[in-house]
């Protein structure tokens, strides 16, 4: 590779998008190394000194570049398909750069392990995705994608996805074809469930749902080792794990969609919790406010339909519960069970409506 050219003499991406130069900025190191550097600093491997240049700093492109880092261009609209030459290009980042769509070409460079694409107006992925088989990384961030192409299932490689801050509102369900899968982060969308499929994935062990439309959390996303699931508006607890796991839970989620007596509780739970290790007295009172919360969601919303049919009556709080928590699946349920007119399917199909999702829990 030619040495890196001085910073007077820097080919910007301005020459790339027009077309009379092209270049690569190497720096030939790891990439948690590159992040902790200094600012604009780049690291020059052989003449293994730092260069600080006012931008990018570039080089004349060869094949066998492994790294490419390109950053707050904001002329940078299309990467150019020539980069598909870069054969053994392992891995890129575009930051902060407005791309129209994503580079088709990125998708025949099948040495690539690790992809970025940060905050660009990138809208669609194409379904060729599938051919990047060595794919180890895959994130795309701060974006207008609406929608995962199902192909991605076949990334068998993959083992980190991260589609956070984006305008997602499913996730197609062969994502549970990527078996190696470990780290999951779809934060910061405009997600109601995920594919009942995800919990087979046998590596699992970190996921991210929070900031998203979640009103029930699948039971086995609570399974998960490491899981942010907060800023949810929750409509119902009854899966949370309050005595092994109480102080968590309540720390992170948002009460503001649980009933009057519910939000109370948690108010207050969160207050004696957090002086748990120090005060008995605030311990204790916080172990009866768990208690009281694990009674109050002994059964789950089906229980409380089957319940009702059984016998017509049920406690207060729990016809609270039935008409503040039941989705599509107890609806339908009562449905078959009670006569059209009856008061609660009424008040159950208003709220629906209005809704206009099917928030059923998961398994």
């Amino acid at each position: 590779m030619q040495d890196l050219v001085h910073q007077s003499e820097a080919i910007t991406v301005s020459d790339l998008v027009s077309g009379e130069r092209q270049f690569v900025l190497d720096l030939g190191i790891d990439l948690e190394l590159w992040r902790n550097s200094p600012p604009y600093q780049i690291w020059d491997s052989k003449s293994e000194r730092y260069l600080q240049p006012s931008r990018n700093l570039a080089v004349i492109v060869e094949n066998h570049i492994r790294f490419l880092f390109i950053r707050d261009e904001e002329l940078l609209i299309n990467i150019p398909d020539s980069i598909s030459n870069l054969t053994e290009l392992a891995q890129l980042e575009i930051i902060c750069c407005p791309l129209q769509r994503f580079p088709l070409s990125l998708c025949s460079l099948i040495n690539l392990r690790h992809l970025l694409i940060y905050r660009s107006a990138i809208r669609s992925i194409p379904p060729e995705i599938n051919q990047m088989s060595q794919l180890r990384s895959f994130t795309i961030c701060q974006t207008p994608i609406q929608e995962i192409p199902s192909s991605i299932g076949s990334l068998s490689n993959l083992q980190e996805l991260n589609f956070s801050e984006n305008l997602l509102s499913f996730l197609p369900d062969t994502l549970s074809h990527c078996q190696h899968l470990r780290i999951l982060n779809v934060g910061s969308n405009f997600l109601s469930s995920l594919p009942p499929s995800l919990k087979n994935i046998p590596f699992l062990n970190y996921i991210n749902i929070g900031m998203n439309h979640f009103q029930t959390i699948p039971n086995w996303v609570l399974l998960v080792p490491n899981k942010g699931i907060g800023r949810n508006p929750f409509r119902s607890l009854h899966n949370f794990k309050f005595h092994s796991d109480g102080k968590f839970y309540l720390s992170i989620i948002d009460p503001l969609s649980l009933p009057d007596k519910i939000r109370q509780l948690v108010e207050k739970a969160r207050i004696y919790g957090m002086d748990y290790e120090h005060d008995p007295t605030k311990a204790a009172l916080f172990d009866d406010l768990m208690a009281q919360l694990e009674t109050y969601y002994a059964l789950s919303t089906m229980d409380l339909a089957a319940k009702f049919v059984s016998n017509g009556k049920l406690s207060d709080d729990e016809w609270i519960r039935l008409v503040h928590e039941a989705t599509f699946e107890e609806r339908d349920y009562l449905e078959s069970h009670l006569s059209v007119d009856h008061p609660l399917l009424k008040t159950l199909n208003q709220r629906l409506r209005i809704e206009g999702t099917d928030f059923s829990l998961q398994g």
